[in-house]
C-alpha cells in the first residue's frame, strides 16, 4: 500500500513506506539494534525506535520511526526545545503518515536535515504488530546543528550581560522599577544557559557570576522600591494519573507567565524555587509546610497552579488525555487557603501520553492567567494593600 506525504518548507516530511528496506523481515528474529542502536561510525550517528502490539502494520511503522526520531532529538540535550509532530490521515482504510522535525533555536525553527531510515524490522499479523526503525543521522549535520546551538547560547549570553548593564545604569539613575524589570529579564536569560558559559565582559567572566550580580541588583532594586510591595512565591505542580510529573518546559512556561501576572498586580516575586513535595504538603492543609515554604521563599503568599491530567482513552495508539486543575492562593504565615479558582476540563491528543498532556495543558493557559489575576486581586481586598492580614 503506498504511503503519501505532503511537502512543507523548513520541515522534513518522511514518507514511511519509502524508507522501509528489504530487511523488513516478517518472522525473522529481532535484530540487536532494535533495543540498542549501533551508536556511531565514521560518518553517521544511529538511533533506533521500537513499538509493540500496534493494531496495524502502518501504525506500527509510524510509531517506531517516531520513537527513533525522539531519540535523535534527545541526543542534543535537555537545553534544546524540539518540535516533533506526526500526522495521521485515513481514507478508505489507507493511512498516510508524515513527520515534522525541528529544533527551536533563539526563537527560530531549525529543521533537522539529512536523517533517513536505513533499516526496519516487523513481526506480527492482524491486530498485533511489533516494529523497529533504525535511523542514520550524518555527523556533519550534527556538527552544524551543534554550532548553531553554540551561537544561540552566545547570543543569549550577550543579551543577558547587556541587560545587566542597562539595569545597573537605571539603578544609578534611581529608576528602581525599570531596573528591577531589566534585571529580572536578564536573570531569566542567564538561567537558560549553562553556568560555566563564558561571557564577553572584563569583570563578570561566567554566567554563574552574572547570576550572582543580578541577584544582588534585584535585591537592591526591591529595597529601593520599598516594603509596600507584597511578595509571592509562584509554583506549578503537574500531575498525571495522580502522580507528580517532573518540572518541564511546559511547567516553566506557565510559571513564567504567572509570575508576570503577579508583577502586573503589584507583587514582588520570590526567586526561590520550592520543592514539589513541600508545595503538595501545604496544599493538603499542612500549616507548618506553608510557614516553612514562606520562610524559605521569603514570601507572604504562595500562588500554586495545579494541573491534573488523566488518561481518557487510547485509540489506534493515539492517546487522549483529560486536563484540568486549579489556581490556589495560600497565606504563608497561617497556611490558610484564601482563594481557589477551578479550571474547566479540556482534552488533548497525540501519539505519546506526554505530548497529549502538553496539548491539553496548553488549552488551559488562558484560564490560568484569568484565575491567577482573580486570586491575586483578593490579596488587595484582604490586606488593604499591605500584603499581610
Amino acid at each position: 500500500m503506498p504511503i503519501h506525504c505532503k511537502k512543507a518548507p523548513a520541515f522534513i516530511l518522511i514518507s514511511l513506506g519509502l524508507a522501509l528496506l528489504a530487511s523488513d523481515a516478517l518472522g525473522k528474529g529481532r535484530p540487536e539494534w532494535c533495543t540498542k542502536a549501533p551508536g556511531s561510525d565514521l560518518n553517521y550517528l544511529y538511533f533506533s525506535g521500537f513499538t509493540s502490539s500496534a493494531k496495524s502494520l502502518d501504525d506500527c511503522r509510524g510509531l517506531a520511526e517516531s520513537n527513533a526520531l525522539n531519540n535523535l532529538v534527545n541526543h542534543f540535550g535537555v537545553t534544546v526545545q524540539s518540535n516533533l509532530s506526526s500526522d495521521t490521515r485515513e481514507k478508505d482504510g489507507d493511512y498516510t503518515y508524515s513527520h515534522k522535525v525541528s529544533l527551536e533555536i533563539q526563537g527560530r525553527q531549525v529543521p533537522l536535515t539529512g536523517w533517513k531510515v536505513i533499516d526496519t524490522y516487523h513481526k506480527g499479523k492482524r491486530k498485533k504488530h511489533d516494529c523497529c526503525a533504525l535511523l542514520a543521522y550524518p555527523k556533519s549535520e550534527y556538527t552544524k546543528t551543534q554550532e548553531l546551538l553554540k551561537q544561540a547560547e552566545q547570543a543569549k549570553a550577550t543579551t543577558a550581560i547587556n541587560l545587566y548593564r542597562q539595569g545597573t545604569a537605571l539603578l544609578a539613575a534611581n529608576n528602581a522599577t525599570e531596573a528591577l524589570s531589566t534585571f529580572q529579564r536578564a536573570f531569566k536569560s542567564a538561567s537558560e544557559l549553562p553556568a560555566l558559559t563564558v561571557l564577553d565582559d572584563p569583570v563578570i567572566k561566567t554566567v554563574s557570576a552574572l547570576k550572582n550580580e543580578l541577584a544582588a541588583g534585584i535585591d537592591k532594586a526591591e529595597r529601593m522600591i520599598g516594603e509596600s510591595w507584597k511578595t509571592v512565591a509562584v509554583h506549578v505542580l503537574m500531575l498525571c494519573d495522580g502522580e507528580l510529573v517532573p518540572q518541564s518546559q511546559t511547567t516553566r512556561n506557565i510559571t513564567s507567565f504567572t509570575k508576570k501576572i503577579a508583577t502586573e498586580n503589584g507583587f514582588r516575586i520570590s526567586r526561590i524555587n520550592l520543592d514539589d513535595d513541600e508545595v503538595q504538603a501545604l496544599l493538603d492543609g499542612d500549616a507548618d509546610a506553608a510557614r516553612s515554604a514562606g520562610a524559605k521563599a521569603k514570601a507572604d503568599w504562595l500562588l500554586v497552579v495545579v494541573l491534573d491530567n488523566s488518561l481518557a482513552s487510547e485509540n489506534m495508539q493515539i492517546y487522549y488525555m483529560h486536563s484540568t486543575g486549579r489556581v490556589e492562593l495560600v497565606q504563608a504565615n497561617s497556611g490558610r487557603s484564601v482563594h481557589v479558582e477551578r479550571l474547566d476540563q479540556v482534552k488533548g491528543a497525540s501519539i505519546t501520553k506526554t505530548k497529549a498532556m502538553e496539548n491539553g495543558v496548553s488549552q488551559l493557559e488562558s484560564g490560568i492567567k484569568d484565575a491567577a489575576s482573580r486570586c491575586l486581586k483578593d490579596v488587595g481586598i484582604e490586606t488593604n494593600g499591605k500584603g499581610r492580614i
